[in-house]
């Protein structure tokens, strides 16, 4: 039977290239682009083709023990097992069959012949199939490139060119039991040093393990934090605080304070037990590029991402009350995403949508939840938000196209309208009001759904002193976006100065997009003096022909907002509003 190392080993030392680029005398020759994309979580994703067979999608996690595959699909695939291993995560083991797989090709490029994976039959996140460990990034010269959405390989004696990056003070070393290579590196908090494991499978930004905190008297120095969850890979949650902590360095990268995640102290946990401190997940490497240079080297650079302070606060998860719930919420790269679970299964991200009428969820998603059939959908009993608030019944459409979106399901404005609800981005929750109505104090009316037709919120905005009739949309990224069509019919397309112009993918299809900075802009009562205006390409044909455009997540952000059942819709300027 394979050992754990053995499991470890199994693929990195087999690795090889099926296609280069045409021209041998082009350096480029010896470095292979391999196309990323990233989940929810910002955690990043690799398709993998097994044996000639449908490609999969594999998360990269340099914090994962080995390997792994989801066992339905290891059985699909006819794989053979070779073995039983003792798997861990940050919250427990348990006992897994090992498979021994084949022909992998990552990418449709970069070929792996053999590499031994793990039966896992938990839940990876939407849409995961399996996981490749740290080694798929160490064997090898690689650049883990967040912003572009790449891994580049570098072969035949090539270096990825350092130009901008700072060196880590990192370590490469395999778990004291002998389990997977991990790399970890030593940063600066507030004056203490600390180790920490590198981990592109947890979206935390740095979570602090309970020994630091507790030799340290975090707990008690922030003893004012809010509390939040964070949920290990067997679905249990690990209870901690989220501080605000000045003057942290990681690899002569200085972040003036940071949201940091921390573990209650006496807490018997995995950090201690393989003596690191902290991990730092993917919701900070996002702002980075990773270069995993030779002789076991990490090197780090900033993207246009980076930001050196911590900004707006990360998921919060306030004390349930059920005359006065509270679903927390994760806001991240524009998208409020819920975090929903059923019984013991590990949660998976819900997005808000208010461009949505009934809410929705993936049908495999229902399935492994054993949510029962309804009419027009699944039955929503046994659903469980945020920090485990059940909601009132309510139906969830079937929606396959979620998974493009690495979503497990979406909340339209039938869930935020069961009950008087409240997005509430200064907590970032959503506060139900079952018994008692909301108080409006500072709120004003903003639009009203319409009695028939189309039950959407639609507002009329001012912009450069025009007015124009828009959707209020959760599910989109900018402050303001206009449709082709009234680019088009406005002549919106060179209106405004010095435009930025790029191509992005609108509903699945590459757009060219103009960005500009627009002056003067009124929604109702609320006014700023500049706002970000995306312009869609006036040739193509998406989007709607009755409105101009959506006020989206730049804008909405600002403020609060409050869904009533008679279907009003109310909005106070937070403390986001004069952000820029």
């Amino acid at each position: 039977m394979l050992s754990k190392r053995d499991l470890m080993l199994g693929g990195s030392a087999l690795l090889a290239v099926t296609a280069l680029p045409a021209s041998a005398q082009d350096k480029k020759k010896y470095i292979v682009q391999i196309p990323i994309d990233f989940d929810a979580f910002s955690r990043p994703i690799v398709d993998v083709t097994i044996g000639g067979d449908a490609s999969f999608r594999f998360l990269i996690d340099t914090g994962a023990f080995g390997a792994a595959i989801r066992e339905d699909v290891a059985k699909r695939l006819k794989l053979p097992q070779s073995g039983v291993i003792q798997t861990g995560s940050i919250k427990g083991h348990e006992s897994n069959y090992i498979y021994t797989a084949r022909d992998l090709l990552m990418g449709g490029i970069f070929k792996i012949p053999h590499m031994d994976l793990v039966g896992e039959d938990k839940s990876m996140g939407p849409g995961i199939d399996g996981i490749l460990p740290a080694s798929i990034l160490t064997a090898l010269p690689t650049e883990l490139d967040y912003e572009a959405g790449m891994v580049r390989y570098y072969l035949g004696g090539a270096e990825p060119d350092l130009s901008g990056f700072t060196k880590a003070d990192a370590e490469f070393q395999a778990d004291t039991d002998g389990t997977a290579e991990k790399v970890y590196v030593t940063i600066t908090l507030d004056g203490r040093k600390l180790l920490c494991l590198v981990d592109t499978g947890a979206s935390t930004r740095l979570l602090i393990g309970s020994g630091f905190v507790s030799d340290h008297g975090l707990w008690k120095t922030y003893g004012d934090a809010a509390s939040t969850n964070n949920v290990g890979g067997n679905g249990e949650v690990l209870k901690t605080k989220v501080a605000r902590i000045p003057n942290i360095d990681i690899g002569g990268i200085h972040f003036d304070d940071l949201w940091c995640e921390l573990a209650p102290p006496g807490l018997v946990d995995d950090f201690s037990s393989h003596e690191f401190d902290a991990i730092i997940g993917s919701g900070l490497w996002r702002q980075f590029t990773l270069a995993f240079a030779g002789h076991k080297t990490l090197y780090i650079a900033p993207n246009s991402r980076f930001s050196p302070s911590a900004g707006a606060r990360p998921n919060v998860t306030p004390t349930l009350d059920a005359r006065h719930p509270a679903i927390s919420f994760v806001y991240q790269d524009r998208r409020i995403l819920v975090p929903a679970a059923i019984k013991d299964k590990p949660p998976v991200p819900f997005m808000v949508n208010t461009a949505s009428v009934h809410s929705g969820i993936v049908p495999s998603t229902a399935a492994s939840f054993g949510l029962v059939a309804a009419e027009g959908g699944f039955d929503s009993t046994g659903l469980l938000l945020g920090a485990g608030w059940v909601p009132p019944h309510f139906v969830l459409a079937g929606r396959d196209t979620l998974v493009r979106r690495h979503l497990a399901g979406e909340l339209g404005l039938d869930f935020l309208m069961l009950q008087p609800s409240c997005l509430d981005f200064d907590l970032n929750q959503i506060e139900v009001f079952p018994d008692a109505p909301p108080d409006l104090t500072g709120y004003t009316k903003i639009a009203q759904l319409p009695a028939d037709g189309d039950r959407r919120f639609y507002v009329t905005i001012k912009l450069a002193g025009e007015d124009y009739r828009c959707a209020i949309d959760t599910a989109a990224a900018a402050s303001v976006s206009f449709f082709p069509k009234a680019v088009q019919a406005r002549g919106l397309w060179d209106k405004f100065a010095n435009p930025d112009e790029h191509t992005t993918t609108v509903d699945g299809v590459p757009t060219k997009v103009r960005v500009a900075k627009v002056s003067g802009f009124d929604l109702g009562p609320f006014h700023l003096d500049t706002i970000p205006v995306t312009l869609q390409d006036p040739t193509m044909t998406t989007g709607s022909a009755t409105v101009d455009g959506m006020v989206g997540m730049g804008f909405i952000q600002r403020c609060n907002w409050l869904f009533l059942t008679d279907g009003s819709l109310y909005a106070k300027p937070n403390s986001l509003f004069s952000a820029p």
